[in-house]
Parts: structure tokens; C-alpha cells; sequence
């Protein structure tokens, strides 16, 4: 009975080191064959430009915007921009005072200053104060005689 117990252990010790061993060349041989497989994807594709098939593609690409030039063609600088000139509608009417001197109070644009108007007054040439309302005032041009009516925070 010992000699048949040993000899199936051999057995099996023999089948299992077969099976270790057909395994490691497979995985070998898989291995190999994949290197192969991904070689042949590779040369296949190498000469498609995918940076300009994405580029074509409007959802996946936006062109970068144009370099701003900051030089003339004659290598002068580019002017500066003319500063906004100051409009009368640029400042805030932030109260009006009704009664015998009658006045606005005005928020001068680019500071936080009230300045208190009264009639005929201005802060900025030629505009001056004509009339004052419950809810807004009136400033008359005195050159062209245009008249501007500015509501109060607005």
C-alpha cells in the first residue's frame, strides 16, 4: 500500500510541475503576442495626424485667439487710448433739496464725494443746473442749449 500512495504522489508532483511549467510559457507566448499585436497597431496608425483630426473636429478644438499687436508695421509703439470723456450722465443724482435754494447732490464719477449743485452751478463745463424736480433735475447745456433730465440714482 506504501508503494502505491508514493507512487501517486509522484504522479501528481509530476502533473502539477507540467502544469507550472505549460503555464509560464503560455503566459511567455501571450505576452509576446501582444507586444506583436500593439507593434502592428502602432505602424498602422503611426501616420495619421490625430492632433489635426481633433482640430478639425469644432467640439473638441477652439483656435487660440490672435496675438495682439502691440507695435505699428513701422516699429512704433501703438498709441495709447484717449481716456472716455466725462458725460453728464456719468455722475449719480443721489438726492435733490426742494425750498427756497433749491440744490441737487450729485455723485462726482471716480469719486465717492456728494457734491451739493445749486441752480445756475455745474461740475462739469458747460453743463449747469436749470431746474430741480421731487424725483429728478434738469441740467442745461449752455452752448448748445440741449437740456439732459437725470432721475435720481440712476
Amino acid at each position: 500500500m506504501k508503494k502505491v500512495v508514493v507512487a501517486a504522489l509522484g504522479a501528481v508532483l509530476v502533473a502539477g510541475a507540467t502544469g507550472y511549467i505549460s503555464v509560464l510559457e503560455s503566459d511567455a507566448e501571450a505576452e509576446n503576442t501582444e507586444l506583436q499585436e500593439s507593434a502592428q497597431v502602432s505602424t498602422r496608425f503611426s501616420d495619421i495626424s490625430w492632433k489635426k483630426v481633433m482640430e478639425s473636429v469644432p467640439d473638441y478644438y477652439t483656435p487660440p485667439p490672435p496675438p495682439k499687436k502691440k507695435q505699428n508695421n513701422d516699429g512704433k509703439k501703438a498709441e495709447k487710448k484717449k481716456p472716455k470723456p466725462t458725460l453728464i450722465s456719468d455722475a449719480r443724482l443721489m438726492g435733490v433739496v426742494e425750498g427756497e435754494s433749491p440744490a441737487a447732490l450729485v455723485a462726482l464719477p471716480k469719486t465717492k464725494e456728494v457734491q451739493r449743485i445749486a441752480l445756475g452751478e455745474s461740475w462739469l463745463k458747460p453743463w449747469q443746473l436749470a431746474r430741480v424736480h421731487a424725483d429728478s433735475v434738469t441740467w442745461k447745456n449752455t452752448e448748445t442749449q440741449k437740456e439732459h433730465v437725470q432721475h435720481l440714482f440712476r
